[in-house]
Order: structure tokens, then C-alpha cells, then sequence
């Protein structure tokens, strides 16, 4: 078991950005390196300062990087990285500071530029554009926009185990360049996105609404689910996680949790967010159902 902690889990991602970091900078010149280095160190500040509440100064520094920001000429590489930097960071600030319509636009507007890098070579950048739908999500939560966060959480994930989309068709990119290091971030998304979901809709949903709703996430989860791969014993341990769910989506809450309780005595070591789930949803079984 190698993913089965939070922090494994963090520690691998980092890893795939770090080494998909170095084929883009591969691309770009020693002088467009000294230019992006210090734009992404201002965003960066721009980013953590507002996660940390200090917006002031979250605002000064994305006013240092964008007064050089604007001076690249657009379409370039360069100005295309810079962009990717940027504008998901900023997204942020403006989601902290209330200007929601601006934040929404510039995910979209990231996407956007990340999809024409992709048609450039840089095909990996469909799992970016899968971290801003995540960061949609998120956001449609927090506005109470539950419906959309389901059904865009529900539809990326449905990708994710099966490689394809019905819905989200831009994310039907053709990835053969690095095809172990896409599984795993495949798997890496499941597990943030899927666990994540289901944890915030128990927290902010109240009974017969979170059942009616967690089963409309299942509905495509599931078969979805189905089709899945599993390339390591980590993922294979998720998609059997998943698959637990079969017996809460039929109704069957007893045998649910008695599925679940078994699996987590044949299982001690599980992935800290699915195993949390797990317990979550035993409980509200009982209480309420049993």
C-alpha cells in the first residue's frame, strides 16, 4: 500500500505536478524561466494570503505579478504558463472576497487556455482542467448551488473510472504520452473528488434531502464504477470502496453497513477520506434507518 494516507496521497501529487512542471519548463527559455519564476512566486503569496484571510495583502502581491503580467505578449508559451498560474489563483482571491461571476469566468477562462496547450502537446493538462472543475464544485457548494456541484462532481468522476465522458466531452482528450503517470492521476482524483463530495453533502444536507441526493450522485458513480480498472491495489481497494455503496443506493442500509463494517475489519489500512466516509454513512444508516 503505498496511497493510503492523506499525506501519501498529497505527497504523490505533488510528485506528478513536479515532473509535469519540468516537461513544460523543457519548452520555455532560460529568459522565459527568469520571467515565470518570480510571477508565480507573487501569485503563490497571492494565493496563501488569501487562504490565510490577509486579503490586503493577497491583493498586493497579485498587483506585483499582474503589472508584469500584462506587459507578455499574448499567445506565446510563455504568456499560456503564466496564465495557468494566474488565473486559478486569482479565481480564488475573487471567490474570498465575494465577486463570484468574476472567479467562475476566470476558472472557465483557465480551461479554456489549458485545452489549447493541450492541442499544442501538452495533453496532461486535461488533469489541470480537472482540478478547476473540482474547484467548481467547491464553489457551486459554498453558493449552495447543490444540484450543480452533484452533477459536475458526479460527471467528472464518472470520467475519471471510465476514461471517457458522455457529458463533459472536452475532457475526451487523447492521452498517450505518459500513460502510468495518467492512471495514477486518475486514481488521485477519484479518491479527492468522489470522498470529498459525499463528506461535505453529509455535513450540509439533513434527511430525506441527502439521501434523495446522494443517490442521484450514485446513479452515475456507480456503473461508472463498474467499468473501472483498478492498476494497483490502491485503486482497486477504491473502486471496492465505491462499490459498497451498490447496497445503500438499492436501499438495502443493513446490509450496507454490514458490508461496510466487514470491510473495514478486512481492510484496517484504507485511505484516510474513504475510510471517514465509510463511517459517516454507517452511522446515518442507523440512526435513521435502522
Amino acid at each position: 500500500m503505498l496511497l493510503t494516507t492523506g499525506a501519501s496521497l498529497m505527497h504523490t501529487a505533488e510528485r506528478l505536478e513536479a515532473f509535469f512542471n519540468d516537461v513544460l519548463l523543457a519548452q520555455l527559455t532560460q529568459k522565459d524561466k527568469h520571467t515565470l519564476y518570480p510571477l508565480n512566486s507573487w501569485f503563490l503569496k497571492g494565493l496563501n494570503y488569501s487562504k490565510s484571510g490577509s486579503m490586503v495583502l493577497a491583493k498586493y502581491y497579485f498587483e506585483q505579478g499582474e503589472r508584469y503580467e500584462q506587459t507578455l505578449p499574448k499567445g506565446t508559451l510563455l504568456w499560456r504558463a503564466v496564465q495557468n498560474e494566474y488565473l486559478p489563483k486569482k479565481a480564488y482571491y475573487l471567490y474570498k472576497t465575494g465577486e463570484r461571476d468574476f472567479a467562475e469566468k476566470m476558472l472557465h477562462d483557465v480551461m479554456l487556455n489549458m485545452q489549447t496547450m493541450e492541442q499544442q502537446g501538452f495533453e496532461y493538462l486535461v488533469f489541470s482542467r480537472i482540478q478547476q472543475y473540482h474547484n467548481l464544485v467547491r464553489m457551486y457548494f459554498a453558493y449552495g448551488q447543490t444540484d450543480e456541484a452533484i452533477r459536475l462532481s458526479a460527471e467528472v468522476v464518472a470520467f475519471l473510472l471510465k476514461g471517457h465522458s458522455e457529458k463533459l466531452i472536452d475532457l475526451n482528450v487523447p492521452l498517450v504520452q505518459h500513460p502510468e503517470k495518467y492512471e495514477l492521476f486518475k486514481y488521485l482524483f477519484i479518491c479527492q473528488i468522489l470522498f470529498e463530495t459525499l463528506n461535505v453533502m453529509i455535513a450540509f444536507l439533513k434527511e430525506p434531502q441527502l439521501t434523495i441526493k446522494v443517490n442521484e450522485l450514485l446513479q452515475v458513480i456507480l456503473p461508472a464504477a463498474e467499468q473501472y480498472q483498478p492498476f494497483s491495489d490502491d485503486a482497486d481497494l477504491t473502486k471496492q470502496t465505491i462499490l459498497l455503496f451498490e447496497s445503500f443506493y438499492a436501499g438495502n442500509y443493513k446490509l450496507f453497513c454490514e458490508k461496510a463494517d466487514l470491510f473495514a475489519v478486512n481492510n484496517p489500512v484504507q485511505y484516510i477520506q474513504a475510510k471517514h466516509c465509510l463511517e459517516l454513512y454507517t452511522e446515518l444508516c442507523r440512526k435513521t434507518y435502522m
